[in-house]
């Protein structure tokens, strides 16, 4: 999803006439920004991830990957406070396209379903901010992935997707050994909840998902 999803051709061209978009590739940990860095432009990923790390102490923590299709930035763009939380770097070859906040300004006033797409994404990330702290604050290995699975299934509408991470990203995500996820997804296969081969899932009994969550 991009913030110009709604725009024709024509609508598209006139926006771009009058700013300036910028892409870039970087190869793998390459930085794109750094903790406390203050943001002065969004950046949308084209095609690879990007990982989030934070400092804390001399440990460096492991919060997400932002993956084609998504942005970097646009929760911070207009904050009062819009420094970086984590360093965000390249886990592979990436494409990057970015705004600066001036030109951010110039499309938001341009069209309202450019301003409408913006608040859309904006909202979708505090969900999925809000989900990922109670993630965490679940007890066990099971109720975490039975968690992020379902979500998945609303996010894409379906019963059979894609995910973006390998299992040892999926175990990053989720706060847990890498081991322990091939368990539990092993696990809720036998057990008929799901099948899954590689990076595709789908969901065989919805209910007994959900009974995994109470």
């Amino acid at each position: 999803m991009t913030i110009f999803d709604d725009l024709n051709k024509e609508k598209l061209a006139e926006v771009f006439a009058h700013i300036r978009l910028r892409q870039r590739t970087m190869l793998s940990d390459s930085i794109l920004v750094r903790q406390n860095d203050s943001c002065e432009k969004i950046f949308y990923v084209i095609n690879g991830t990007i990982e989030a790390y934070k400092k804390i102490g001399d440990k460096e923590i492991f919060v997400k990957g932002i993956t084609t299709g998504e942005y970097i930035g646009i929760n911070l763009i207009f904050s009062s406070n819009p420094l970086y939380r984590a360093t965000f770097k390249a886990k592979d070859k990436v494409s990057v396209e970015e705004i600066n906040k001036e030109d951010l300004i110039k499309v938001l006033q341009y069209d309202e379903r450019i301003l409408k797409k913006f608040l859309n994404i904006l909202t979708d990330l505090a969900i999925e901010q809000n989900d990922s702290m109670k993630i965490k604050t679940m007890k066990t290995i099971r109720t975490k992935l039975c968690y992020f699975l379902y979500e998945e299934y609303k996010k894409n509408n379906s019963l059979e997707f894609e995910l973006n991470y390998s299992k040892t990203d999926l175990a990053r995500l989720l706060n847990v050994e890498r081991p322990s996820v091939g368990y539990e997804i092993k696990k809720l296969v036998d057990d008929k909840i799901i099948e899954n081969k590689n990076k595709h899932y789908k969901i065989i009994s919805l209910t007994d998902l959900m009974n995994n969550l109470k």
